[in-house]
Formats: C-alpha cells, sequence, structure tokens
C-alpha cells in the first residue's frame, strides 16, 4: 500500500517502470508523444530561468523518466544529464532524442542509481528531481540527497517536487469526502491509484520533506499548493477549497503539491527565506 514509509525497506525494482507506466500510469504520457517529448511544467519552466540554464551550465535530470526535462535543458544550451535506474525509462528516452538531432550531442543518458552518482565533487550547477521522492525507501532518500549534495556546485540550485502531500491524503482527503457525501457526491475512500500502491514507498508531509534535505545539507524554500482528487461535487465550495490549497492558511493541508528549491547549505548567496 502507498503510505510514508517506516524503518529500512528494499528498494522498488527498476523492473517495476514499465513502458505501459511510462506512458500510461504516471501521466504525461500522451503530452510526451503529442508535444515530441518537450512538454514540461511552467514551474519548470520558471525553475529553468531562475537558476540561469543555458549553454555552459551542468544541468542534473535526476530520476528522469522519458526524459521530458533532459531535452528542454538542452534546448537551451546547457549540457543535460538524465539519470534513471529503470531501461523502459532510458529507451523511451533515447528513442525520442533521436527525433531532435539538434540537442543530441548536450544530451547524456546514463543507467545509474541515485545513490551513487558517477560524476564528481561539485560538478552540476543545477539539479531537477521530480516525483522521485515518493519512489525512495526513507533510507534510500537519505542517501540519494547526500549524494546530490556532493556533486553540487557551492553556488547550485535544486528544484524538488513531490506528490502527494501526505497530509492531504490523511487529514483533508477523509474530512471532505464526508463532505462530499453529505452533497450526495460518492468518491472512493482510498484515492490512490495501483501504480501509487505498487510504486510510493515513502510519501511525504512538507515537515518530514524538508527535514531530509535540511539533514543531507541542503537550504529550502517550499511551497504547497493545488488541489487533486477532490471529493467534493463541482460548485462553489470545491471552488473555494481550491483556492485555499493555492492561498489560504490551510495549504500545508489541502495541497497535494510540494515544491521545493535548495541550494547547498555551503552556497555564499546567504540563506533562503525559510531557512532563516
Amino acid at each position: 500500500m502507498a503510505r510514508e514509509a517506516s524503518g529500512p525497506g528494499q528498494p522498488v525494482p527498476a523492473a517495476a517502470y514499465t513502458e505501459e507506466y511510462y506512458r500510461s500510469g504516471c501521466g504525461g504520457g500522451e503530452a510526451f508523444e503529442s508535444g515530441s517529448g518537450l512538454t514540461v511544467s511552467p514551474v519548470v519552466e520558471q525553475a529553468f530561468d531562475s537558476f540561469g540554464v543555458g549553454p555552459g551550465r551542468a544541468c542534473l535530470d535526476l530520476g528522469c523518466g522519458r526524459g521530458e526535462v533532459t531535452f528542454n535543458l538542452a534546448k537551451r544550451g546547457a549540457s543535460a544529464i538524465g539519470i534513471d535506474y529503470a531501461d523502459s525509462a532510458l529507451r523511451l528516452a533515447q528513442g525520442m532524442l533521436e527525433r531532435h538531432p539538434d540537442i543530441k550531442s548536450r544530451v547524456l543518458l546514463v543507467k545509474s542509481d541515485a545513490k551513487a552518482l558517477p560524476f564528481p565533487d561539485a560538478s552540476i550547477d543545477c539539479a531537477f528531481v521530480l516525483d522521485l521522492v515518493e519512489h525512495l525507501q526513507p533510507w534510500e532518500l537519505g542517501q540519494s540527497l547526500s549524494e546530490l549534495h556532493r556533486v553540487m556546485k557551492p553556488d547550485g540550485m535544486v528544484l524538488v517536487h513531490t506528490m502527494p502531500n501526505l497530509r492531504y491524503y490523511r487529514f483533508a482527503y477523509p474530512a471532505l469526502r464526508l463532505i462530499g457525501r453529505m452533497q450526495r457526491h460518492e468518491s472512493p475512500a482510498e484515492p490512490r491509484g495501483p501504480y501509487e500502491f505498487d510504486l510510493h514507498v515513502n510519501e511525504q508531509t512538507p515537515g518530514s520533506l524538508r527535514t531530509a534535505m535540511r539533514v543531507a545539507g541542503f537550504l529550502v524554500e517550499m511551497s504547497v499548493t493545488g488541489l487533486e482528487k477532490s471529493p467534493l461535487r463541482p460548485g462553489l465550495l470545491d471552488r473555494f477549497v481550491r483556492v485555499l490549497a493555492k492561498h489560504g492558511p490551510l495549504r500545508s493541508v489541502l495541497g497535494f503539491h510540494i515544491l521545493v528549491t535548495a541550494r547547498p547549505a555551503t552556497s555564499q548567496l546567504g540563506p533562503t527565506p525559510a531557512s532563516r
């Protein structure tokens, strides 16, 4: 069952990440094909701008999956490195890369474990860790973040995204589902899908992810936003809860997405607002 894992556990086998999973199970499969592997979210595009992604920058896409972020890094002129341990992910990424001869020389796809990155110390300018955290056992996450810290330059920047916010599934969803039932709007008692049950071994709260990153040596700035899998009937109440999830005081519970911008604590740029 998908959960916040506790204690040591076995890593999710690489073979569990099939081509079917990347095409239909983890979201974005249709956009991957229709957008020729170049569709990324506005949040990622904004990070490209703020991180200064461009020529002369070494950028890492950790847990690259199909390769969308890797390809877009290269489109901006950066040296783009996509890391994954799943053969099916790298096959899809390599196949899509063949459609983009203009960036091929700037893309390196590597089969590797996130816990042992094959790069020298302080060699990476920016890194993207998108929808990977929840797939790593707690001990794996600690080792992976420590490795990431090792390879980051002192002024390097990292973007981390994970979902779901475990607080939403644990507290908000049951309460909203009860209200939804009062509206005669039935939703499943368990909102997770099959892939979440099989592959999410370490769902996070904002506090747990902040702690893990700080222990690994990062200064963090965090946001929690967006409501998904709402059990409410579409209407005024649902829209109000969605506003709270983005901007209200309850967003740390109602928000579904956890987003972290981080840099090594050895940075000379001073602390982020969230770390003061």
